[in-house]
């Protein structure tokens, strides 16, 4: 079959069941004493750039299938350059919590918008050819500045290119984390709040850099908080 993309809730790539254990009679022996075994039907060894878009959610307190497996199978897709979205749920067990929360929605709302309703028939002459990182505005600012970018059509032989941006101080310590998943060509624009930061701390005024990576660029540019 043809998939268009892949969304796995808390999914499993290890397990440490006896032999008594469902997961045990599929491969007919304790998982721990089987490490091949387990191997040849954990999701984790058929990991291909062959694959779909994937979303992985997981809560970072699940007491049933560890939050480390999702990593786990992050890690495993991004070492292939391959197009996955992590999205952690802090707190959260196995459902509930913070997987209703609005943020998250909006998350997997706007990954099946990139993956299943991007348009095919673009003309290539239209897509941007020039990747471009502009001047935050306002600059200075107070508490909220926007970001805009540009990621080029030359920077897409593959359908998507992994992207990062973040925000660091003038020692180099980074303050916040904008961007981080496979983007397609074109222009986008984020918004860095000084107020609401992943940390749950508030920055000083002063001068900070945002940074913007591709496998193939970068470019890092200066902006100043004044409170």
């Amino acid at each position: 079959a043809n998939f268009m993309t892949i969304c796995g809730t808390v999914p499993p790539t290890s397990n440490h069941c006896d032999a008594a254990s469902p997961e045990g009679k599929l491969i007919g022996g304790d998982l721990r004493t089987n490490p091949e075994k387990c191997k040849s039907v954990s999701p984790i060894s058929y990991v291909s750039k062959d694959d779909p878009p994937f979303l992985i959610m997981h809560g970072t307190a699940d007491g049933t299938v560890p939050f480390t497996q999702s990593v786990e199978l992050d890690s495993a897709y991004r070492s292939i350059i391959h197009d996955v979205t992590f999205i952690p749920q802090p707190g959260a067990g196995h459902g509930g919590g913070s997987f209703g929360a609005d943020s998250t929605k909006k998350r997997i709302t706007d990954f099946f918008t990139r993956v299943l309703m991007k348009t095919t028939s673009v003309d290539k002459e239209t897509l941007p050819a020039a990747f471009q990182l502009l001047q935050n505005y306002p600059n200075p600012f107070n508490p909220e500045t926007i970001i805009n970018f540009t990621i080029p059509n030359v920077e897409t032989t593959r359908r998507v290119v992994f992207t990062t941006l973040k925000v660091y101080d003038v020692l180099g310590r980074e303050v916040a984390t904008l961007v981080d998943e496979y983007k397609q060509a074109g222009d986008y624009k984020v918004t860095f709040n000084a107020r609401h930061l992943e940390r749950s701390r508030e920055i000083q005024s002063g001068i900070y850099f945002y940074r913007l990576i591709t496998p193939s660029y970068s470019i890092t540019k200066k902006m100043l908080l004044i409170k």
